[in-house]
């Protein structure tokens, strides 16, 4: 894996475009300082090593990337 495919700073836009549309299904992502990345709902979180490994999420539970 790339630098760029881990560090949710390489690439801020698509860490927004991510975090806003995981959030029109109710979920909330948060860049952890070790870089990697939570996805929080409720009291529950998955934490995911990038922001692909993000997108393969947002796409499981139908949403739009």
């Amino acid at each position: 894996m790339s630098a760029a495919e881990t560090d949710a700073s390489a690439d801020p836009k698509a860490f927004a475009t991510i975090r806003a549309e995981l959030a029109l299904k109710g979920y909330g992502l948060k860049k952890q300082p070790d870089d990697t990345l939570l996805i929080t709902r409720w009291d529950l979180c998955r934490e995911v090593e990038s922001l692909d490994a993000a997108a393969r999420f947002l796409k499981m539970i139908g949403g739009a990337r």
